[in-house]
């Protein structure tokens, strides 16, 4: 069974770079979105095992789409080292992009 996961990403390269550390592994079913409007729909029509989420989408910021998939483990990539605080629930971890493959085998060795 695939590991369903979610890329919530705007920038091209970055997404092009989780494509590519996602077609290392046959058992990972990776959706890749850009389109916040979209995301409640995304997250109702779909099962995720995992999200993953810039910190910046656009204007936008990945605290305020938390509530969205409050059941759903997520880890938060970013350039920056600030933390938010008060989040419900909070992110695994907030790793440095971009995302290496080795990092996401240590990620996905848990849940896989």
């Amino acid at each position: 069974m695939k590991v369903q996961v979610l890329y919530i990403e705007d920038n091209l390269i970055d997404k092009r770079n989780m494509e590519w550390v996602c077609s290392n592994f046959d058992d990972i079913a990776l959706t890749i979105t850009d389109d916040l409007d979209q995301l409640p729909t995304i997250l109702k029509e779909n099962s995720f095992d995992i999200i993953f989420t810039d910190r910046r989408i656009g204007s936008a910021n990945f605290a305020d789409f938390v509530p969205l998939w409050n059941k759903i483990p997520y880890y938060v990539l970013s350039n920056s080292t600030y933390l938010e605080k008060g989040l419900e629930p909070q992110s695994i971890r907030y790793l440095q992009k971009p995302l290496i493959q080795s990092t996401f085998e240590k990620i996905f060795t848990k849940i896989g």
